[in-house]
């Protein structure tokens, strides 16, 4: 008995026509695997993963040639320049030792705010104390005055 999610020669055809016009259009694999979904009867992640477990590497030479084509219009600066930093390998100038330093400020940024934080809660929690005994000297302020209005307490003249 045949399995109904098999592929066929003809749907290998199918995906593989639409994966490469949208490339040659410079648009997506994702959005060709959508359109192939659709014609297919498939979901988009079958399509996916079909195309990348076993169609790619079938067209290797084909998808060189059409990725390499449309990169150079794709990508206008290189990859360093998305770092802000050079591709010169000399000294402090390599774009990895650039980023390794900006993760280690920002874990030093990441441990002062958190000694930062920690002296707040500490504040807080001090305050708080105050604030709590503050609202209780108040209350009982209000009951002294209360009691005095009424008649309870005599004032000492």
């Amino acid at each position: 008995m045949k399995r109904k999610n098999i592929w066929s020669t003809e749907d290998d055809k199918q995906l593989t026509e639409i994966v490469f016009r949208y490339l040659r259009n410079r648009s997506t694999q994702l959005k060709a695997f959508e359109e192939a979904a659709e014609l297919l009867g498939r979901t988009k992640a079958a399509c996916g993963f079909r195309w990348n477990s076993f169609l790619r590497t079938q067209h290797a030479e084909t998808l060189v040639t059409l990725i390499g084509d449309t990169k150079g219009r794709r990508r206008t600066k290189p990859v360093a320049a998305y770092l802000h930093c050079d591709t010169n390998t000399e000294g402090d100038n390599k774009p990895l030792t650039k980023v390794f330093t900006y993760i280690k400020e920002l874990e030093q940024t990441i441990a002062n705010q958190q000694k930062e934080i920690e002296h707040l809660r500490n504040q807080v929690k001090h305050d708080g104390d105050r604030y709590i005994a503050s609202e209780d000297l108040q209350t009982l302020m209000k009951i002294i005055t209360q009691a005095r209005r009424n008649g309870y307490l005599n004032q000492a003249n």
